[in-house]
């Protein structure tokens, strides 16, 4: 069986507002490539990965190619790991929106929650297929993390 390193992109401007962000190309912040390096450097030392995926996210990508930089490996872009389109959510403030929303339901323009969950659990499934007994790092997002850790 593949062993998978997950990883979450670094820090983005949204992370620091607070913004929903789903699928907007919103890069790092310094502190998010610092920790993008930080990371980068623990694998490097800690593993010898064969594979590196990356969601197609601005701010996946950049953290996967910082990882990428560390450990000899060009991440390959897999859709299947982008974060869930949260619509009209992108970009708003959670405070202002949070308790409004049925996280279980259709979000005003956003991706259906069965739509996410068979996309991100396919891109896993691919993966593990693909890379059996082999060091694997994922660079995604919180919401396809969270679905890989149920």
């Amino acid at each position: 069986m593949a062993t998978l390193l997950l990883v979450r992109h670094g820090e983005t401007v949204h992370n620091l507002q607070d913004r929903f962000t789903g699928w907007q190309d919103v890069p790092l912040t310094a502190r998010g490539i610092v920790q993008a390096q930080r990371v980068a450097d623990y694998l490097a030392i800690h593993y010898q990965p064969q594979a590196l995926y990356a969601s197609p996210l601005v701010r996946a990508l950049e953290t996967a190619r910082i990882i990428g930089q560390a450990c000899g490996l060009a991440p390959e872009v897999m859709d299947g790991l982008k974060e869930r389109g949260l619509g009209q959510l992108e970009g708003s403030a959670r405070a202002e929106r949070v308790a409004a929303v049925d996280w279980n339901g259709l979000l005003p323009g956003g991706e259906p929650t069965t739509t996410f969950r068979t996309r991100v659990l396919a891109a896993l499934e691919a993966i593990m297929h693909q890379h059996h007994d082999e060091t694997v790092i994922i660079v995604s997002h919180g919401g396809p993390l969270a679905l890989f850790l149920a």
